[in-house]
C-alpha cells in the first residue's frame, strides 16, 4: 500500500453461491464489524447467491467521485451478482483494458439504481469509546 490510507487497488472478496440470507443490512453490519475500524480488514467486494453483491467504495460512484467517501453499498442485482464481482475482480488486476470499455463491462443503467442499502465504514479514530456511546444512548433515552 505504500502509505495508502485505504484499501485501494485491493480486492478483498467473498464468493458465495447459494445463500439463505435475507438480511442484507445484517451482512452489511457484518462487514463492518469485521473491519473492526481498519482499513486494512475492510472486505471490499460480497457476492452472496444470485442477486447480492455488496461493494466497498471509498470514492463516492457517479461523474463527480468524492474521496474519503468510504461507504459499502449493498444491491439487488437479479442474476447479475456473480458477474459484477467477477468485473470487478477483472477492473481490480486489468483497470486499464476495463477502462478503455467500461460500458461492456458494467451495463447501463448503473447498479446504483438497485442499490438496498449502505454503511458508512469509520477508522478506529472516528469510532466512540463504548462507554461514550453508552453513555450518549442513555441520554437520548
Amino acid at each position: 500500500r505504500g502509505g495508502r490510507q485505504g484499501s485501494e487497488g485491493l480486492f478483498v472478496g467473498l464468493f458465495s453461491y447459494t445463500t439463505d440470507i435475507e438480511d442484507w443490512a445484517g451482512v452489511l453490519e457484518d462487514i463492518d464489524a469485521v473491519a473492526t475500524g481498519s482499513f486494512s480488514r475492510v472486505v471490499s467486494h460480497v457476492c452472496l447467491g444470485c442477486s447480492h453483491f455488496s461493494r466497498f467504495w471509498e470514492e463516492s460512484p457517479g461523474p463527480r467521485p468524492a474521496r474519503g467517501y468510504n461507504t459499502w453499498h449493498a444491491y439487488r442485482l437479479e442474476n447479475q451478482a456473480a458477474g459484477y464481482f467477477i468485473n470487478n475482480l477483472i477492473a481490480t488486476v486489468a483497470g486499464e483494458s476495463v477502462a478503455k470499455n467500461h460500458a461492456l463491462w458494467f451495463p447501463e443503467p448503473s447498479k446504483e439504481l438497485q442499490r438496498i442499502g449502505t454503511r458508512q465504514f469509520r477508522p478506529h479514530n472516528q469510532r466512540l469509546h463504548p462507554t461514550v456511546a453508552r453513555r450518549r444512548v442513555r441520554d437520548r433515552g
